[in-house]
């Protein structure tokens, strides 16, 4: 049976009818020491995962021990980062459900996460969206397509090495420690990338490890992993999720997680939509996470977004280029220096092609500014010379060989 990390949730508020349910909970950073684990821009903010743990908590609380075959959260919305003063500071939670519809094998509702400073008038909705929960049935034959298997690794993956990529977030304002630096091993290609999250002992010993914020926190920096390779400069600034159109947990395939163990996530970039004016960018994509024991799917978000916390600016802009210059197209064959005299050399034939080599060698090099040429055989030195005045600064270094 999946734990329920009650902890998070907190306790439910009595007197409430029964088509609305609601949760209260007060807490600070000293209460749960790996909040201080995650900051944006150096402050200490509550993860956007710990809004969406809550809520699966409370879909299991409202289970009453029925044995659950999955929870659903779609069409969910999530805030900007609720930022800590202090470690000291006290938050206080209050999860409502309402418009509940109880059907024999189905519980239908919406919910609305609101958080505060205690004792302070300022209330703000942090997580609202639908929730879902489907019971075991019996006397039906349970839908593999929500326990489908991990597909076949990809190929042409390439290794990522795990402190470029925490640090090239911690570069753009994210700074995760401790149990938010979860990836054990992580491996990607254009738009796809893949991890394993080793799960310690401490951390299940504390509340079931897939229910843990900092395990669902992992899918997040997965879909950043698959958008932009660690240091290569496309994650310009801070991306946090703000809508999931679904996120689906199978706790059926979760048996035995309370028990150290470690998990494979797929992640899918499917979508980057870019900024303009007063529109922020966008990122699109699904995750998926499996067990590595028994390779069964576990937990689904699909169409998830992250957008960044602040509106880009001019200063964040790339310089594409300064100007423009137009070439001869190099299917239009080498181009010479019109009115150019011809030597006695020259009608032999060498000079010439010598020639001929330099103005395709320019149509090239213009063409393809970042090529790499390996010359094969030997040329005389005159050529190289030449080659190297015609492309003067274009040419990082020319090594020879014989």
């Amino acid at each position: 049976m999946l734990e329920l990390p009650i902890e998070l949730l907190g306790r439910r508020v009595p007197g409430v009818t029964d088509s609305e349910l609601r949760w209260r909970h007060v807490f600070s950073v000293e209460d749960f020491p790996w909040l201080g684990d995650y900051r944006i821009r150096n402050q200490i903010v509550i993860p956007p995962a710990m809004f969406c743990i809550i809520a699966l908590a409370a879909a299991m609380d409202i289970s009453n021990g029925e044995k659950v075959a999955s929870i659903e959260l779609s069409e969910a919305t999530i805030g900007r980062p609720f930022v800590l003063e202090t470690s000291s500071v006290k938050i206080e939670t209050l999860f409502s459900i309402s418009k509940l519809k109880f059907e024999m094998d189905s519980i239908h509702a919406e919910f609305r996460l609101d958080s505060s400073v205690a004792q302070c008038q300022n209330t703000f909705t942090v997580a609202q969206g639908n929730l879902h929960v489907t019971f075991v049935d019996q006397h039906k034959p349970p839908n593999h397509a929500n326990f489908s298997s991990r597909p076949p690794k990809s190929y042409e993956l390439r290794s990522v090495n795990i402190n470029h990529f925490y640090n090239s977030l911690s570069e753009v304002g994210v700074s995760y420690n401790g149990q938010f630096r979860a990836l054990a091993s992580a491996e990607r290609r254009m738009d796809y990338a893949c991890a394993v999250v080793a799960t310690t002992t401490d951390e299940a010993q504390r509340v079931s490890t897939l229910l843990h914020p900092t395990r669902l926190e992992a899918c997040f920096q997965m879909l950043l992993l698959a958008f932009a390779a660690p240091l290569d400069g496309s994650l310009w600034t801070t991306f946090t999720p703000t809508k999931i159109g679904r996120l689906a947990l199978f706790p059926k395939a979760c048996a035995g997680i309370n028990t150290p163990t470690s998990v494979t996530i797929n992640a899918y970039l499917r979508e980057y939509i870019a900024g303009y004016d007063a529109a922020l960018p966008m990122i699109n994509g699904d995750v998926n996470v499996y067990s590595s024991d028994n390779v069964q799917l576990q937990l689904r978000l699909e169409r998830l977004t992250m957008t960044p916390i602040t509106p880009s600016t001019a200063r964040l802009d790339k310089l594409l280029y300064l100007k423009r210059i137009w070439q001869q197209d190099i299917l239009s064959g080498a181009v010479l220096e019109q009115n150019y005299y011809i030597s006695r050399s020259e009608r032999l034939g060498l000079s010439r092609a010598h020639m001929y080599i330099l103005a395709a060698t320019r149509l090239i090099s213009h063409r393809y500014a970042k090529l790499r040429i390996l010359q094969v055989g030997t040329s005389s030195i005159d050529l190289v010379q030449a080659l190297c005045q015609e492309l003067g600064d274009f040419m990082r270094s020319y090594t020879g060989y014989r």
